[in-house]
């Protein structure tokens, strides 16, 4: 499974409490890549993972903790210095329901929900207690990179009464597979206090003064680490907020084990808060891309659609055969040592002969990154032949690093699907919006554009409101020639527009030509306020109309014989309005 990670999203849960910090019960969810139907654990897991979500690859996960027992907690503000935490998922060894403050006396419960009340052998070895009222979360994990973290907090009932006694509840985080270090994790524990080998449990975090009498295993010195009460929980107190880290072996498989438990008996319960979105893989790879045109064309509609799409729907980018350049930026972040990164370059256009790097020579498959540089850049220059190929592809994929090559699809990272045309004639042109080209009245102002390129020059330049801009308005004559010179980077298209047609045996339904009436002004019509906020206001219009507004790109969004249009939920950007009356029709350029 490889999702991405989603907030807590409160119409697909179960509000049980209200306080400070709320908590729900885990419910399914869909995944966010496919639309399919998760299970309860793969919903759990799911919010676990960060921004590096598709580093990431788990399979195998199971849970077992008694009904009632695991959800998800979201703070509702600033609730606690106490408790850093925002969002994520909440562990208990008794009812979710009973963690969020504030705190009013002491959480003591068997196992939620009618569980058998059972505990973790692992656990029992790590605290030295028998356990009760275990709840475990486990998978199986590969990382693209060498190491993955996450963030939580401890807390329990435990505190402050009864440190340094057999009631000695503990969390722990479980890593079994290869260690780079040699040798093998086996049940190695790495949710530990800062820069000891300690787990974390009541003898271990706490406030420094024994309740029980002092003895070897307990532990007072790590008060520095106990954070105390928090008034959004109805813990006696929690730990500070720890950072669980192991290194890894880049796309090898690990198993993880979440377990919390109740040490020596069944009451007082204790909790763990893990932040949602922090099980990260490390180095985290950001990968930026830059350059290209967008690939679009009219549609029989005479309104703009795009002709290649990514794979997550936004429009695709094309490169031109001496023309443009493609450039692809990966990013590590901060990082201690040198890392380096595999690429597969392949697709149908052939590389050091189609297309070059900066310097005309093949790009290479092999970045390697140090913590002064961990940042490159791969440019894609497309280079010109007197071939007609059609159109070439290139694909990019990050498949290892560090060594290590990913034979999981799921850990190969992919980045857009570069197309290379031999020229841009195919995918430049201008045109009236909504494909209307008469028959007009000489003098009037209309909505143009233009689409292939990543400037524009329209001319004569006289004739239009903003003459270097894709989508303008243009007075219409009938002896101007227009066009419109489209460039990417050194090259340049001259597209002229086509011929309109003028209305030669005018009926005048008013004495608009006489008097020289040509916009909505001159007939009194007004339309305001532009800039509009919220709604657009029609006046002075006396007979039927209709009004239809289109976006910069020409394409149609609303139609109305309103005099009062919301605008409310557009974006900001330039509009066009086009009011229809008495047989005729003005358009004007509305902003937002």
């Amino acid at each position: 499974m490889k999702t991405l990670t989603t907030l807590l999203l409160s119409f697909l849960f179960t509000i049980v409490a209200q306080a400070q910090i709320s908590v729900f019960e885990a419910n399914q969810e869909l995944d966010p890549e496919t639309g399919e139907v998760l299970t309860i654990e793969e919903s759990i897991v799911l919010n676990l993972m960060g921004a590096s979500y598709d580093q990431l690859d788990i399979s195998n996960i199971s849970l077992s903790c008694p009904p009632g027992a695991v959800g998800y907690f979201l703070s509702l503000g600033n609730s606690s210095e106490v408790f850093e935490l925002t969002s994520g998922l909440a562990m208990s060894t008794g009812c979710l329901e009973d963690l969020p403050g504030p705190n009013e006396g002491i959480i003591s419960s068997s196992a939620c929900g009618g569980g058998d009340g059972s505990g973790d052998e692992d656990l029992e070895e790590i605290s030295g207690v028998p356990t009760n009222d275990a709840c475990i979360l486990e998978f199986d994990i590969k990382a693209f990179g060498n190491a993955f973290v996450f963030d939580y907090v401890f807390g329990s009932e435990e505190y402050d009464s009864y440190v340094c006694t057999p009631f000695n509840d503990v969390f722990a985080f479980l890593i079994t597979g290869p260690n780079p270090n040699g040798e093998d994790y086996v049940n190695q524990n790495i949710a530990l206090i800062p820069n000891t080998n300690l787990p974390v449990a009541i003898n271990t975090v706490n406030d420094g003064i024994p309740d029980g009498g002092a003895n070897d295993d307990c532990l007072l010195e790590y008060s520095n680490f106990y954070a105390g009460e928090s008034p959004a929980l109805d813990f006696e107190g929690l730990t500070q907020t720890f950072t669980a880290y192991a290194e890894v072996i880049a796309c090898e498989t690990y198993h993880l084990k979440l377990a919390i438990a109740d040490g020596s008996d069944s009451a007082l319960d204790s909790g763990v808060f893990i932040e949602g979105g922090s099980l990260e893989a490390e180095p985290q790879l950001t990968i930026t891309e830059n350059g290209g045109i967008e690939a679009l064309s009219l549609n029989d509609e005479g309104t703009i659609e795009s002709i290649f799409e990514t794979d997550d729907g936004t429009e695709a980018k094309i490169l031109i055969e001496n023309c443009n350049t493609r450039e692809i930026s990966f990013d590590l972040g901060e990082i201690e040592e040198t890392c380096t990164l595999f690429l597969e370059i392949s697709g149908t256009a052939e590389n050091g002969t189609d297309f070059t790097n900066a310097e005309g020579g093949i790009v290479p498959d092999v970045i390697t990154f140090t913590p002064e540089q961990s940042n490159r850049t791969l440019e894609f220059v497309a280079q010109g032949d007197d071939t007609e190929e059609g159109i070439e592809t290139i694909i990019v994929k990050v498949i290892g690093i560090d060594g290590m090559i990913c034979g999981s699809e799921n850990l190969v990272i992919k980045t857009q699907t570069i197309r290379l045309i031999d020229n841009a004639a195919e995918y430049t042109e201008v045109f009236a919006i909504e494909n209307n080209y008469g028959p007009f009245d000489e003098n009037i102002s209309i909505p143009v554009s233009a689409i292939g390129g990543d400037s524009y020059n329209w001319f004569p330049a006289e004739y239009f409101e903003n003459p270097n801009q894709r989508a303008t308005n243009m007075t219409l004559l009938e002896d101007v020639t227009y066009g419109c010179e489209i460039s990417n980077n050194a090259c340049t298209e001259t597209v002229y527009m086509r011929d309109f047609e003028f209305n030669q045996d005018i009926v005048e339904p008013i004495d608009t030509l006489d008097t020289g009436l040509t916009s909505l002004e001159d007939l009194g019509i007004n339309i305001f306020p532009n800039p509009v906020v919220d709604y657009l206001n029609l006046s002075g219009i006396r007979s039927d109309f209709t009004a239809v507004i289109y976006d910069q790109n020409g394409q149609q969004i609303l139609e109305t014989t309103e005099t009062k249009i919301d605008f409310s939920f557009f974006d900001a950007g330039l509009y066009f309005i086009a009011i229809e009356l008495e047989g005729r029709r003005y358009f004007e350029k509305v902003l937002k």
